[in-house]
């Protein structure tokens, strides 16, 4: 892909990113995460996000950075951003408007750096030779995806590939406490949802016998009905409890004996954000 001019006379240089949604998953907060850890050093971080959602404590996290975010732009606009910038990061995963973008509209020459925030070899969140294709450096969060046939491909084009774990926030953390407690609580903090959570989770908290151990599911993802009737049809209502997305995620692992992480063994799980706070 052709270069833009000018990148090292620039007494700012500017990193687009390119993103599906801005709601407060992990690739966002490692957005700002490096954001944040690059202030000062002569770098501007802009975002672009295609779904117009937006996360209010984020929001409050990009004004606070001076971080610039554009959430729902036309095409001329996100070539116009594009255009200006030093480097382009499209943060991948599966996403429609995200394919549409950069397989139907004829985007700006730039220096483009795809980062996979999936694993990128199951379905659905499969990183295909065309996305990897379009990249000046391919960065996956999962080591394991170096080993993919897309990763081959790119390297044999000449293609950098390099394995770059999503940055997760220590900030969150700063005030971790212990929560007294009756007996033990083991804690899942992260989507909830068949795409991320074992299929087998019931039955795996059921084979615990020992009734002064609970376990927390805390995280978003829109999976929390379902889990909560399949949870009740186990009889489980007074040892599982099923808690929807939060912020305090220093409170919620003061409140964890265990931190007990289960994944689907066709998760399209990266470098996880969870396990690393």
């Amino acid at each position: 892909m052709a270069s833009a001019g000018g990148f090292d006379q620039a007494p700012v240089r500017r990193i687009l990113h390119i993103v599906p949604r801005f709601v407060g998953g992990g690739p966002e907060r490692s957005i700002l995460a490096l954001a944040e850890l690059l202030s000062g050093a002569g770098w501007r971080h802009d975002i672009v996000s295609i779904e117009p959602g937006l996360s209010p404590r984020l929001l409050l996290d990009v004004r606070r950075l001076g971080v610039q975010l554009v959430r729902a732009p036309s095409d001329k606009m996100i070539c116009a951003r594009i255009a200006d910038a030093d480097v382009v990061v499209v943060h991948y995963w599966n996403h429609p408007g995200l394919l549409r973008l950069l397989r139907e509209v004829r985007l700006p020459a730039m220096r483009l750096v795809v980062w996979s925030h999936v694993y990128g070899g199951t379905v659905p969140q499969v990183l295909s030779e065309m996305v990897a294709g379009l990249a000046d450096v391919l960065v996956h969060d999962s080591r394991a995806a170096l080993d993919l046939p897309v990763s081959d491909a790119a390297e044999r084009r000449g293609v950098p590939v390099h394995h770059v774990p999503s940055l997760a926030s220590v900030a969150r953390l700063s005030g971790v406490a212990v929560r007294p407690h009756a007996g033990v609580v083991v804690g899942y903090l992260g989507l909830v949802g068949e795409a991320k959570l074992h299929p087998r989770f019931v039955e795996m908290c059921a084979a615990v016998r020992d009734r002064s151990v609970r376990f927390v599911v805390v995280g978003g993802g829109g999976g929390h009905e379902a889990l909560r009737r399949r949870v009740a049809l186990a009889g489980l209502d007074d040892r599982v409890e099923v808690r929807g997305p939060t912020e305090d995620v220093a409170g919620a692992f003061g409140e964890f004996d265990v931190f007990g992480y289960p994944l689907d063994p066709g998760t399209y799980a990266a470098s996880e954000a969870s396990l690393q706070e």
